[in-house]
């Protein structure tokens, strides 16, 4: 994809744009202005109070092609109330605008170009810009004119397209790691002194739809990134190398000092591309030509693929001999974040005797973990195979989305929080299963801690594509965890700011599982299975009594299990013949399944509240030594909800007029029968109307029995509800007919 042409004489501007001369035309530069030595014109540049004032006596009567007004300010996060401040730098009346696509400077090309044709002085006013440092801002000009000494350029630019994204790779200069074995440590202490640099190289990247320009500039990054300090997560091994990423499946790492840079067009057609290096805010774009130019690219619109960066094949892994295990990194943009180019790792693991088309289990990882593990199991349902799906959770917005500003400059209350996270998940999921043959019906997610919280959430909010859930120790109600309340404010702000999710609703609503639970009672979701700790105080208990009730209520399917056992509980999965990371029950989105609720033989995990005084209880450990426990909630200190329950797949009747289930408890329920209501669940043929009459009945599977039956109503919702079913160990059949 060379065919690099020299650019021809253009200087019409493009909204946003630069454009380029050819070589036959006067040079181009871009010049800072300010205060430092670093400028090209220092000392320009006078700050008093709120008043800035650039002397452009340099610019002269060249055109202007762009100007940037860059003052250094910190970045502030949902926990920060200086994010909601509006920003307002004024010239002239006028308000400057933010500049995509990373929002951390303002746009001053009109303001300039006013100023130069009144005089040579350019005067702003600063008005609300918090934490700014006037003694490090510059303005960056663009003008005709030959470039204040010598300046670096970039080589070697290659371009691939593929599936709507083309990928960029170029050499940059001086880079700062050259040693190809460097560890995760090195690489962040390396770009932590890159931060605190007084020298700043960035890369400027440009695009063009025509050979000569206009040219407009798309981004601007700086170094290092080729490398990838971000596969382990965010607590890595000490010993853990940095690994650098691979743009080609197939191909090796790029090398140390390699540039990336990867574009999601808006349109199909042909792209040239250029990439030039500015040192603290100065270019000479004169220095642009055949090794930093290319073009024509062939692009079309997609989210781009993602590229293999390597096959293992470890003898265990998550419990599983000899998968297999593809690694992948996908350089995302909206609507999977919030900026442009931003690389994620994803895993895709294999198990040895795999029986297509197999289940995908996709899994969230905990704190502190990573893709490679923290999520609890690598889920089973036999007989059938189950691929492992898994992502880096970055940033730690607990697997549900955050704020567009994240990471800018632009003000929190002007924008909303995204559901980025889901969406990303979402993709790489339907590339999976147009990658490998997949059996969609049996998707199903599991998690741990952080994972657990994920799991449910992107459950609830996906309830056609997910079958089953395992969720251990998870939040369930952000606004109401008393130690992670912060992580969730750093993604969606302050709980009492009550800023909006796209949606419409706060971040804080769109992402509670209780309140989701009670506004959407007709979604039919997939089978819950969650466990919490009655003592785990960073978690929090009460927001779990919340979750569970609201699940009652609205009479989805869920298992819940509950014990003093902190951060350590468990969920359980029903069924004979199930274990902690298995199901046995076939669970599918294609099949209707039961929703149980007020079982006689579950436990009371109580309100929520807190006992007036602290129970004691004495409990054996494995060791065989009595610990005291002291429950501090009313309610049962341990115990479940559904826990015996369970129902056959096989012999489902799921027609227009009629629905059948066989249901029972397992053998080692505490007693042989029990009472429970029964709502039919993610029915297929059989549809109910508010009012619509049906007759049901119980039946003895064993004998065939009429053991019970009446007539039941659909309520608002559509939903019919079996009150008080007599289920036992024998099986039960379970009719309902349209009357």
């Amino acid at each position: 994809m060379r065919g690099h042409r020299r650019a021809v004489c253009s200087w019409a501007l493009v909204p946003m744009a630069l454009a380029l001369p050819c070589a036959a035309a006067a040079a181009v530069t871009t010049a800072s202005f300010g205060t430092g030595e670093a400028c090209s014109w220092p000392g320009t540049m006078k700050i008093s109070g709120k008043t800035v004032t650039v002397d452009l006596s340099a610019v002269g009567k060249a055109a202007v092609q762009r100007a940037a007004f860059v003052p250094k300010r910190g970045v502030f996060g949902g926990g920060d109330k200086r994010a909601l401040a509006g920003l307002a730098v004024v010239c002239g009346g006028k308000a400057l605008e933010l500049r995509g696509p990373r929002y951390r400077s303002f746009d001053a090309t009109g303001a300039v170009r006013s100023a130069l044709k009144a005089g040579t002085t350019l005067a702003l006013r600063i008005d609300s810009l918090p934490g700014w440092d006037g003694r490090t801002a510059r303005l960056e000009v663009t003008y005709a004119g030959k470039a204040k000494g010598r300046l670096p350029a970039a080589g070697g630019l290659t371009a691939r397209h593929r599936n709507g994204q083309t990928i960029l790779t170029f050499r940059e200069v001086d880079p700062p790691v050259t040693d190809g074995q460097i560890s995760v440590a090195d690489l962040r202490a390396a770009r932590k002194k890159l931060a605190s640099a007084s020298r700043e190289t960035t890369y400027r990247i440009y695009r063009s739809t025509k050979p000569g320009g206009p040219w407009r500039l798309i981004d601007e990054i700086g170094p290092l990134s080729c490398w990838n300090g971000e596969h382990y997560g965010i607590s890595p091994k000490k010993s853990a190398m940095a690994l650098r990423y691979v743009v080609a499946d197939g191909a090796k790492p790029v090398p140390p000092g390699t540039g990336i840079y990867a574009h999601n067009p808006a349109e199909v057609g042909k792209a040239w591309y250029a990439v030039s290096v500015a040192v603290d805010g100065r270019e000479d774009l004169d220095r642009l030509g055949e090794s930093n130019t290319v073009g024509p690219v062939d692009e079309t619109v997609g989210p781009g693929e993602p590229i293999l960066q390597r096959v293992v094949k470890p003898d265990r892994f998550m419990y599983h001999d000899k998968p297999t295990l593809h690694y992948y990194v996908r350089w995302e943009a909206p609507p999977r974040c919030n900026v442009p180019s931003r690389p994620f790792d994803y895993m895709v693991a294999v198990p040895d005797k795999v029986k297509w088309p197999a289940a995908v289990n996709i899994a969230f990882h905990c704190w502190g973990a990573s893709l490679n593990g923290g999520y609890g199991w690598w889920y089973s349902q036999p007989p059938h195979s189950a691929m492992l799906i898994s992502t880096n959770q970055i940033p730690y917005d607990w697997w549900t989305g955050y704020h567009e500003a994240m990471g800018t400059w632009r003000p929190w209350s002007a924008g909303v929080v995204r559901s980025y996270t889901f969406r990303r998940i979402d993709a790489f999921y339907e590339w999976v299963c147009g990658r490998f043959r997949v059996d969609r019906t049996r998707t199903f997610t599991g998690g741990n801690s952080m994972g657990g919280a994920g799991s449910l959430v992107y459950a609830s909010h996906r309830p056609g594509k997910v079958a089953w859930t395992s969720s251990w120790v998870g939040v369930h109600v952000p606004a109401k965890t008393p130690h992670f309340l912060g992580s969730y404010e750093r993604c969606y702000g302050k709980l009492g700011w009550k800023l909006k999710h796209e949606s419409g609703r706060t971040a804080f609503e769109q992402y509670d599982d209780a309140a989701w639970i009670r506004d959407n009672p007709a979604a039919d979701l997939g089978l819950m299975t969650f466990g919490n700790g009655k003592d785990d105080g960073g978690i929090g208990w009460p927001q779990a009594v919340e979750y569970f009730r609201a699940l009652q209520q609205a009479r989805q399917p869920h298992v819940f299990h509950w014990a003093l056992g902190g951060h350590g509980v468990r969920a359980t999965l029903p069924g004979p013949g199930s274990s902690g990371s298995s199901m046995a029950i076939d669970m599918r989105t294609d099949l209707s399944l039961p929703a149980f609720t007020r079982c006689s033989l579950d436990e009371d995990p109580g309100t929520g509240k807190l006992l007036a005084e602290a129970r004691e209880h004495r409990e054996k450990e494995g060791s065989g030594k009595v610990r005291v426990r002291k429950d501090r909630y009313d309610g049962d200190p341990r115990g479940h909800a559904n826990r015996w329950l369970w129902w056959r797949t096989k012999d489902i009747l799921d027609e227009p007029g009629r629905w059948e289930m066989t249901v029972g408890l397992s053998a080692n329920a505490p007693r042989d029968e029990c009472t429970v209501d029964v709502t039919p669940r993610r029915l297929q043929k059989l549809r109910a109307k508010r009012g619509q009459s049906f007759v049901w009945t119980n039946t003895s599977a064993a004998s065939g029995k009429r053991l019970e039956g009446g007539e039941v109503r659909a309520d608002k919702w559509g939903l019919v509800t079996l009150e008080g079913v007599k289920v036992g160990k024998g099986m039960n059949r379970l009719s309902v007919v349209r009357k």
